[in-house]
């Protein structure tokens, strides 16, 4: 295999390659740290200095033009923004790529918590990243004496209201009647530095027999 002075180090090429021209794109794995040079003009000489993702948003690598010696040199670099590739059927998203889909659904009537107490309908677990969690939720009265109702998306489990914000990740509702339950549904974002369970929050103010909840968490991943 041919080789390239490059900074005044043998590096291995890509591929044999004198005279003529290339034709097609010229793509390195991310991680690549240093490449063959790829004869442009007369002696000059533009080597990929490096690829990888710099930020996660953005196609990034370094270019150094030198001469056949590494003598003479000089640097740039070139940043192109991605452009995610959707899909034409209907699969899903791999795990830690845009598009990711999680959720859980609780289709069977789940009786609230104690009376003014927060607990968790339901919850799931997201990996690092940028996330929208929506909520779809319904309370229905199941024969009990109720005053309000209220969902939420929290990262904290059980009896707490820590990180909910009334309009935000928390709503206070009207009760349901005998006749008709009670319907909410949110976005809210999340954006996690590592994996994190996130709950479905809920909460109901009655007396005489105990409300019930159903709905959905479910999570898509943006970036």
């Amino acid at each position: 295999m041919a080789r390239t002075k490059i900074d005044k180090t043998l590096v291995p090429d890509l591929f044999p390659f004198s005279g003529g021209t290339l034709t097609g794109p010229l793509a390195l794995p991310t991680g690549t740290s240093s490449a063959a040079s790829v004869q442009m003009t007369g002696a000059a000489r533009t080597g990929l200095y490096f690829y990888g993702a710099y930020p996660t948003e953005q196609a990034w690598f370094s270019c150094r033009s030198v001469d056949i010696w590494g003598t003479n040199s000089s640097n740039f670099e070139v940043r192109v923004p991605l452009m995610a590739k959707g899909t034409t059927t209907n699969d899903s998203a791999a795990a830690g790529y845009i598009g990711e889909y999680i959720e859980s659904v609780i289709d069977t009537a789940q009786n609230f918590p104690t009376s003014t107490q927060y607990g968790d309908l339901t919850s799931i677990s997201l990996t690092a990243g940028d996330w929208d969690v929506t909520e779809t939720f319904r309370a229905s009265l199941n024969s009990s004496t109720c005053t309000d109702v209220s969902c939420g998306i929290s990262v904290t489990s059980g009896n707490s209201t820590t990180g909910l914000v009334a309009g935000s990740n928390l709503f206070l509702l009207a009760p349901p009647t005998a006749s008709y339950g009670t319907n909410m549904g949110f976005t809210y974002r999340v954006s996690l530095a590592s994996t994190t369970t996130v709950y479905f929050k809920i909460m109901a103010t009655y007396s005489l027999g105990n409300p019930q909840a159903r709905g959905r968490i479910s999570a898509r991943r943006v970036r």
